[in-house]
């Protein structure tokens, strides 16, 4: 198992938590307001992640010509990725049609977070 925060964590920040619906390796936890505080990854997934444990800011400011800026991680910089979007503001990219092979995500609504903490 392994977890990435995309908010300083603190007693209680998580009010709820969903498992992504196309991909059951992801399990999402959301604070009061509906901002996504961090990503739990579980199985094949997890191992895939095993690299980054510890990183901070791994996260890159990007810009999008009809988008504007966000933050994107990615664990490995494809050509092509399969998306999976959530309410306009979360991208989750993957290998394959069937959602599988996490590649990495990008957040659009970056007024929800703080850039010194996913950047640096």
């Amino acid at each position: 198992m392994g977890y990435l925060y995309f908010t300083p964590p603190y007693p209680g920040c998580v009010a709820e938590t969903i498992e992504l619906e196309v991909n059951s390796d992801l399990i999402l936890d959301f604070d009061h307001n509906g901002r996504l505080v961090g990503i739990e990854f579980d199985g094949k997934t997890a191992d895939l992640l095993y690299e980054w444990a510890g990183r901070k800011h791994v996260f890159e400011k990007c810009f999008h010509h009809d988008k504007g800026h966000f933050y994107r991680f990615m664990i490995a910089p494809l050509p092509h990725t399969v998306e999976y979007v959530i309410d306009q503001h979360i991208v989750f990219h993957f290998q394959d049609d069937g959602y599988k092979g996490f590649v990495g995500i990008d957040l659009y609504n970056i007024d929800d977070y703080s850039e010194s903490y996913l950047v640096g």
